[in-house]
């Protein structure tokens, strides 16, 4: 069964003008059919047809949002397997689903402070949670690989990182992904480069203390970023932008560090 989609998109929470502007998109069947098998079936053919269109970023706004509603089954199928685990944590199925879902609304809002347009850009890493690939449990993203036996930990930026939370999160998804071996995360977070710009009681440096942190690498200025661009495009420049701004300055980027989570 499909979600409704305006259900879906009334739980993204979308702001108003976008949900309106939203549904006056229209979505030929045919072209829709088209889009949905190469997106299965060939992704990177998907993404090659889809630059070619005059209207790509509103038309992959709304071909997410439908692919994510006729997801809906799919998704929730493999949540109510362990709703048990779920529930022991204040959560439900299509409580998690909305949440996993609302990375479309997170990289909508992103390509709207970069472009002042409504559309969505970032279509490699949004088609993880319209597939089902990954789940948030509260702060964090979750993403298992079999071919590592590993969990991947995704940080998504629309919330302040309480650190107590992440490590409830993380035990959560022990539980629910009880197969895997252990979970790793990679962020400009992890990077011990950035240590002596945060506070004693920061909750990012909190957060990184929870891993082996392993090696840095430097081929994406992550930092930069996520922390100097979108706080000039939001307008909101903390004091750990004007010290990541410095450091940048006389240093370069701080990369990205990669660890393993230690507790496992």
């Amino acid at each position: 069964m499909m979600l409704d989609i305006n259900r879906l998109i009334e739980k993204l929470d979308f702001a108003d003008d976008v949900s309106e502007f939203i549904n006056t998109i229209t979505m030929d069947e045919t072209e829709y059919k088209k889009y949905k098998k190469l997106f299965y079936e060939d992704f990177m053919l998907f993404l090659k047809s889809i630059k070619s269109k005059e209207d790509r970023y509103l038309f992959s706004l709304k071909l997410y949002i439908c692919l994510a509603a006729e997801n809906y089954d799919l998704i929730t199928k493999r949540l109510y397997e362990k709703e048990s685990i779920l529930d022991d944590n204040g959560l439900n199925p299509e409580t998690v689903y909305f949440d996993t879902i609302s990375d479309i609304c997170i990289w909508q809002e992103v390509h709207k402070r970069k472009t002042g347009e409504i559309g969505l850009s970032e279509l490699y890493w949004v088609a993880n949670c319209v597939k089902g690939d990954l789940y948030r449990f509260g702060r964090l993203q979750f993403e298992p690989d079999k071919s590592t036996d590993i969990v991947h930990i995704h940080i998504p930026e629309d919330k302040s990182l309480d650190v107590n939370e992440c490590i409830n999160n993380i035990n959560l998804a022990n539980e629910f992904f009880d197969r895997y071996s252990g979970f790793d995360c990679e962020s400009w977070i992890l990077s011990p480069n950035i240590l002596s710009l945060l506070p004693k009681e920061s909750n990012i440096r909190k957060f990184q203390a929870l891993f082996d942190v392993q090696h840095i690498k430097y081929d994406f200025e992550q930092a930069s970023e996520r922390v100097l661009n979108e706080a000039y495009s939001r307008g909101q420049k903390s004091s750990l932008y004007q010290k990541l701004k410095e450091y940048v300055k006389e240093n370069g980027d701080p990369g990205i560090g990669y660890g393993v989570y230690k507790k496992f």
